[in-house]
């Protein structure tokens, strides 16, 4: 959503795991894990991915005539909503639930 509580529709949102994480020797990961994970906003300002568990990702949501900006994200087991406010400075605030602290 946009500053004013707006959706934001044809918004792109991007996960991809963070680099920390996904060069740790101890525990390989699949392809399909550490590869970015795409979504494009309806008109109402809602996606929907699948993502791994516990596992910290960095989120770029980009809409075009608003900006972009990046935030991390850890979600949990289970369905997950998030809410990512973006200004043209970047992502101001985020509300998720069902997430581990980072």
């Amino acid at each position: 959503m946009d500053a004013h509580g707006q959706p934001l529709g044809g918004a792109r949102v991007v996960f991809t795991r963070r680099a920390k994480e996904t060069n740790n020797s101890s525990s390989a990961l699949p392809a399909s894990v550490a590869a970015p994970i795409r979504a494009l906003t309806d008109e109402e300002g809602i996606f929907s991915v699948e993502m791994a568990p516990f596992l910290a990702y960095t989120a770029a949501v980009e809409a075009p005539g608003i900006g972009k900006g990046e935030t991390t994200v850890r979600p949990a087991c289970g369905p997950c909503a998030m809410k990512f406010v973006l200004e043209k400075d970047g992502v101001k605030s985020v509300e998720h639930c069902n997430t581990s602290p980072l």
